[in-house]
């Protein structure tokens, strides 16, 4: 008897113990994480840069399950902050941080969560100037031809992205700086692929966006660029004048940057599973070159805190740079 019921506790065990092994082997975060297909949420419209990059990623993350990217357009990115931020803190659900979203809107308008609603886990692009771009057919040759053109009264229809986002703020400050009256208006798309879209279709006269998403129609004689954002040339666009030569001060704050957020109570063996792994992706040779071909930046890494202190900054300087605007209304 004693013999049959030692027999049955070592069947138990071995059985037990191949479950648990099955089951870790089925991911390597905490409890066998991942077992099912991951969300990642995209705050603007498929095609966008930030679409892009998060579908690249997806195709050289791993993680062992299906990756699902999901556009939640509107509001800056807001609608897609504010999901993530009700969403349940298991790891299936992720979402891309957008400067708009995070550190500029809630400096104008009432949303759903604070920047303590998540934890930011990896950097997806480096910073990237913004671009000021024409079609190859408009009279606009260069930003002098620019200024005259906002000299006079002709109507100008200049396009952003969504209002609060960086290219629509600064286009405001633009703007204020040189006193452009009110026949020049900007128009807000839901991204700035809409953007250029429009732009494209002699819909509007000029437009901002992110490095990303025009380095490849500059090169291929698409768009016409005539100033980067910021106190320096862009290196993958050499010939171009930055702000700072053009008479502009202080359009550094002007650049695009992308990361990878969680809900803030993601476990944290989760979360330094999806660290490893994202982190691993994007300094990867694939997601590495698709970075450098597209905008001639490298991909690097952030620590958490590093992450949070880079968007404490800018929440900062946004900050100002927003009351500044206002006071001037």
């Amino acid at each position: 008897m004693i013999r049959r019921v030692l027999s049955i506790l070592s069947v138990l065990i071995i059985g037990i113990s191949v479950l648990m092994a099955g089951g870790a082997s089925e991911g390597g975060g905490a409890a066998g994480y991942p077992r099912r297909p991951i969300t990642i949420l995209v705050g603007s419209a498929a095609g966008g840069g930030t679409d892009i990059m998060a579908r690249s990623l997806a195709e050289v993350l791993d993680l062992g399950v299906a990756i699902n990217i999901v556009n939640r357009t509107g509001a800056s990115g807001t609608v897609a902050a504010a999901e993530l931020a009700s969403s349940k803190p298991d790891g299936y659900t992720l979402n891309i941080g957008m400067p708009a979203a995070t550190y500029i809107v809630p400096h104008t308008q009432e949303v759903p969560y604070t920047m303590d609603s998540f934890r930011n886990i990896a950097v997806l692009s480096p910073d990237e100037q913004l671009v000021i771009c024409v079609t190859p057919e408009s009279p606009i040759q260069d930003w002098d031809d620019f200024l005259a053109l906002m000299a006079t009264d002709q109507n100008v229809n200049i396009g952003t992205a969504n209002p609060g986002s960086v290219g629509n703020i600064a286009w405001t400050d633009i703007m204020n700086r040189i006193g452009a009256d009110a026949n020049k208006t900007i128009v807000p798309f839901q991204g700035a692929a809409e953007a250029i879209t429009a732009l494209l279709g002699n819909h509007i006269d000029i437009t901002i966006a992110d490095l990303l998403e025009v380095t490849g129609r500059v090169a291929n004689g698409t768009l016409r660029a005539i100033a980067v954002t910021g106190d320096e040339r862009c290196g993958a666009l050499p010939d171009v004048p930055c702000l700072k030569e053009l008479g502009y001060e202080n359009t550094g704050y002007a650049v695009a940057w992308k990361w990878v957020q969680v809900p803030k109570d993601t476990p944290d063996e989760i979360v330094d599973y999806l660290k490893e792994k994202i982190n691993e992706a994007v300094v990867g040779p694939e997601y590495s070159k698709f970075i450098k071909d597209l905008n001639g930046l490298d991909t690097y890494t952030l620590t958490e805190e590093e992450i949070n202190a880079k968007i404490a900054e800018c929440n900062e300087a946004f900050g100002s740079i927003i009351a500044q605007m206002n006071a001037g209304n």
